[in-house]
């Protein structure tokens, strides 16, 4: 697993904001989507507002409190994967909350993502189930871009073609 500053990645670095407004202009309570994050772990810096949900795998929804100063971690699909399962990847939604009829809700997003060429392997260690060991597609061992794209295309419809020509990040 490789993070260098210098060679390419699928990192991502998002500003997320929910606008304020009452629950009856939104209709539904969910104002994110069920989903998991694709990478090896997130970083999620919160202020102020909440509406972060998990999903526990022994329960519903389960509300993730505001810690001032904090930094949640969340654990990504290749970390899951990598680990075999050791680590889990976490359904998580944002949903509306009272405070949002009055207070937009901020949040910023650090998406780690491995560079471009790594292999998606187990990690070689006793404690690290080994079954299924490979992602791959067509006998092919999958690498980073090509699971960050196939995630791509098929949470967003986003066809990201040229994701692995143009080197975009």
């Amino acid at each position: 697993m490789r993070h260098r500053y210098d060679a390419p990645s699928g990192e991502t670095f998002r500003l997320l904001k929910y606008p304020r407004g009452g629950q009856d202009a939104y209709k539904e309570i969910v104002r994110a989507g069920s989903h998991s994050d694709y990478g090896t772990i997130t970083l999620l810096f919160q202020k102020d507002v909440g509406g972060l949900e998990v999903h526990a795998f022994d329960r519903e929804w389960i509300s993730a409190p505001l810690i001032e100063g904090a930094i949640l971690v969340n654990i990504g699909d290749l970390m899951e994967f990598w680990t075999g399962g050791l680590f889990k990847s976490t359904k998580h939604r944002v949903t509306f909350l009272p405070e949002h009829a009055t207070k937009d809700r901020y949040s910023v997003a650090y998406f780690f993502q491995p560079e471009r060429d790594v292999p998606i392997t187990c990690i070689p260690c006793p404690k690290v189930n080994q079954q299924g060991s490979m992602y791959t597609v067509n006998g092919k061992i999958m690498t980073s871009i090509e699971h960050l794209q196939k995630r791509l295309e098929a949470g967003y419809g986003f066809k990201s073609g040229n994701i692995m020509a143009t080197g975009a990040s």
